[in-house]
């Protein structure tokens, strides 16, 4: 059987980056393109979010979100 890959990068495939910190944690958005899902695979991109590892997603979008919120707190004190 073969290996995985152990970088996954040169697979990502077409993602956008969020347009507000709640894009990373909504689930009826798809995690790449942002698009409403209908459905477990994205309409838009493909992804299947059905895939075992799409929990880990859901994981790292409220890390992020976490992070976000303190980056703007320290925009906000700054200004």
């Amino acid at each position: 059987m073969p290996s995985e890959p152990a970088d996954f990068l040169p697979h990502v495939g077409y993602v956008l980056f969020p347009r507000r910190p709640a894009d990373l944690t909504d689930p009826r958005l798809c995690p790449a393109c942002f698009w409403a899902l209908s459905g477990p695979v994205c309409p838009n991109c493909g992804l299947d979010t059905a895939h075992p590892a799409a929990a880990g997603i859901a994981e790292l979008g409220t890390e992020a979100v976490d992070v976000l919120q303190r980056r703007l707190e320290l925009i906000g004190r700054i200004r």
